[in-house]
């Protein structure tokens, strides 16, 4: 092994003599003092020399006519992995931040500009699976009732696009609220009011959660990609399926910000038709007892606010409009009414919730 100021000149025991012109030569190994001098030559594949003697790197840079310069390749082919964790790195950062911000973001604008009529025949696949003819209350009486309450609310919002449509079904204590104004009220929920204006005070929650198209953004938050190739192409069956599972599994929820939004405007549309708000806070109420036992971490983590704070808040609206409340359906006996709808649907399996 030779070096001069042409290059290197390699004799190995049994080949030919090599030539290596230091243009060529590149630094792969031995940047650190515990590690061997490894250098390369050409292009892959690359022939190489791995020399433990780091006296051979000075004496190498020392012989190159640009000095260290000329084996500058080879240490920024040792520095590219560093380059390249890094970018890696940043790779992640990129990914985390659309899927944290990006996805809500790009998931709201869609929902929010998607046909009504789509969000319709999407609620109403969800609706009709959710909630089967076998175990729909048909009461007219509860069901004109019920319709009432619901024209009573939805007249203060004259420009909304949604006909709402409530169906009454055997089921937990609990209500949804799903795309294009399609609500569904368990029996055991209704049988837990004491008076229309308790079942006003759920349905003017649920009605918001529709207005503010919360579980159409809900639906593109969770299972954005599917979602989206689903509102693309006009497949309002296959969104259907989507939130259909993600109901059922219970994967798909409101935000906190969606909750306590809907129980905003739930007030003011309660006040609004000049319902009494204490049925709304009546029912918070009954939550809240519902809730006792509960650890407080779980209003930190839940996706609903405690009832007992949501209560709180709420009541400080109701205090501060001084509405003058008209009653609801005076000349109904509720009891009645409500009994209807557990005497067809009555069910051996059913069992508590807590109302969205």
């Amino acid at each position: 092994m030779r070096l001069d100021a042409g290059g290197l000149t390699i004799s190995p025991e049994g080949s030919a003599e090599r030539r290596w012109k230091f243009a060529a030569i590149r630094l792969a190994q031995g940047k650190y003092e515990t590690e061997p001098v490894r250098v390369e030559h050409g292009e892959d594949p690359a022939e190489a020399l791995v020399v433990d003697d780091r006296r051979f790197l000075a004496a190498l840079r020392q012989s190159a006519p640009q000095g260290a310069a000329s084996l500058a390749a080879g240490v920024d082919r040792e520095l590219s992995w560093r380059t390249a964790l890094g970018l890696f790195a940043v790779a992640a950062a990129l990914l985390v931040a659309i899927t944290v911000w990006g996805v809500p973001a790009i998931g709201g604008w869609v929902a929010d500009n998607l046909p009504v009529t789509w969000e319709e025949r999407l609620g109403s696949s969800v609706s009709s699976a959710l909630a089967s003819e076998e175990d729909l209350c048909t009461s007219p009486e509860l069901q004109e009732a019920v319709e009432s309450i619901v024209a009573r609310l939805s007249k203060q919002a004259p420009e909304s696009p949604y006909t709402y449509r409530v169906a009454l079904a055997d089921g937990i204590l609990n209500a949804f609220a799903l795309p294009g104004g399609y609500v569904i009220v368990f029996d055991d929920l209704l049988e837990a009011t004491d008076s229309p204006e308790e079942l006003a005070g759920v349905l003017a929650h649920e009605l918001q959660h529709v207005e503010k198209r919360h579980s159409t953004r809900a639906l593109f938050r969770d299972v954005f990609m599917s979602a989206l190739l689903a509102a693309v192409s006009g497949d309002a069956q296959a969104g259907a399926t989507l939130l259909n599972s993600a109901v059922s599994f219970g994967t798909l929820a409101h935000h906190r910000d969606d909750e306590e939004e809907a129980d905003r405007e739930g007030m003011r549309m309660l006040l609004a038709a000049q319902i009494d708000p204490a049925g709304m806070l009546q029912m918070f109420a009954k939550f809240a007892e519902l809730e006792e036992g509960m650890p407080q971490a779980f209003a930190y983590v839940s996706t609903h606010p405690m009832s007992e704070d949501r209560q709180a808040y709420l009541a400080e609206l109701a205090v501060a409009a001084q509405s003058t409340p008209e009653p609801l359906l005076p000349d109904a006996d509720w009891a009645k009414l409500k009994g209807a709808c557990r005497a067809e649907t009555e069910s051996p399996d059913t069992a508590d919730g807590v109302t969205e």
